[in-house]
């Protein structure tokens, strides 16, 4: 046999990695790389992945491609893409629960899930989860087996709640496991604050009653505007889960902390009631609350007019309120000029019979998509409807 014949026949019959620039991937099975990771002695990490999946997408031109990232998962894992829904996906996500995309997995030659994280990484988190799923103490399967043992001393509880909310777990014992051993004072720290921020969920708690109670000093420690977002964020989740679970009384006392503790002029309540209709598909009390509370405050926050404009689509028939809504995306636009905001406007036009602006706004949208690298087949079926109109 030829010698470049003989040489090409023994690669294509080995397992194969592929590289790119940054990390380099393991291709084969699932067998043979925990075989490779007995041999090398390594980790496996899982790029748990699907093809639908935007996130996942940007994962890998963003962060597997960086330099450093390569140096360090290269040395220390051996990395393994697999499609969740493709050949082995669908048993491996049965067997690791996999639920949310990308789910990022680190196993052992056995198979174990020693360390698991969940959504986008930056270059740099993705690094935090590769030296924590290398570190004995922090690992996902260290820190269950220790809790398992009956470890509470509160640096362990925290760094355990943490670890299951980064797996997607419900932390929300081990966090208020941890919130108990903490005095009112430790709580109105620095570290509190990030423990608040981090784990805090329920809006009847001590630690969220204290958020409130000591917001000043809170703000002197992490600025006015995240401590404010993590205030809306408990009183948003917790009337969105009244709402589902229908305690109108749960929402009636959320609504009344809002309006006695928060001292904004009534917006944190007013949009509370937003929040509760829609969450109760109470399209009609929706869109009233809705335009109170843009008639009633200056909303200068381009997200907060756009997904209201965008419900509006959705839900609103009445051509008046269609109207304020369109104009809310216009304002959206105003102080953002993206892709997802045009296409909002695009189609508020196109449900108010605007059909010529709104295949100029649709047009404009599939332009900025490209530009933003965002997926236009939403613009571009609206265009079609569209063009049956002109």
């Amino acid at each position: 046999m030829h010698f470049k014949s003989l040489f090409f026949s023994l690669v294509v019959s080995l397992p194969v990695l592929l590289s790119a620039q940054g990390m380099t991937f393991f291709q084969g099975s699932w067998e043979e790389v925990l075989q490779e990771a007995k041999k090398e002695r390594k980790l496996v990490f899982v790029d748990a992945y699907t093809t639908w999946c935007g996130p996942c997408k940007m994962m890998a031109r963003n962060t597997f491609t960086h330099q450093e990232v390569g140096k360090f998962f290269n040395e220390n894992f051996i990395n393994y893409k697999v499609d969740m829904e493709k050949g082995e996906g669908p048993g491996l996500a049965g067997k690791y629960s996999v639920r949310a995309y990308p789910t990022l997995l680190f196993v052992n030659y056995q198979g174990d899930l020693v360390h698991q994280a969940v959504g986008y990484k930056p270059p740099a988190d993705f690094l935090f989860e590769g030296k924590t799923a290398l570190s004995p103490a922090k690992n996902r399967l260290n820190l269950e087996t220790e809790y398992q043992a009956g470890n509470r001393e509160p640096e362990f509880l925290l760094a355990y709640a943490t670890q299951q909310k980064e797996n997607g777990d419900d932390y929300r014992i081990a966090a208020t496991q941890y919130f108990s051993t903490q005095s009112d004072k430790e709580l109105r720290s620095k570290k509190g604050w990030q423990a608040i921020q981090l784990l805090s969920t329920d809006a009847t708690s001590r630690e969220f009653s204290l958020l409130l109670k000591k917001r000043k000093k809170f703000v002197k420690i992490a600025g006015e505007k995240p401590v404010d977002a993590k205030i809306n964020e408990v009183l948003r989740r917790n009337t969105i889960k009244a709402a589902l679970t229908n305690q109108p009384q749960v929402y009636r006392n959320l609504y009344q902390i809002a309006s006695d503790q928060i001292k904004d002029k009534g917006q944190t309540a007013s949009r509370l009631r937003m929040t509760y209709a829609e969450a109760k598909k109470d399209w009609v009390g929706y869109a009233r609350f809705a335009i109170e509370y843009f008639d009633d405050f200056n909303v200068t926050d381009p997200t907060e007019l756009n997904d209201a404009a965008w419900t509006f689509f959705l839900w609103v028939t009445d051509e008046e309120q269609l109207a304020q809504a369109t104009e809310w995306s216009r304002q959206a636009i105003a102080i953002k000029n993206i892709y997802q905001y045009n296409d909002t406007y695009a189609a508020l036009l196109f449900k108010s019979g605007r059909y010529q602006d709104a295949y100029k706004v649709a047009n404009k949208a599939v332009n900025l998509a490209y530009k933003e690298r965002e997926d236009p087949a939403p613009t571009l079926e609206l265009l079609e409807k569209i063009k049956e109109k002109l």
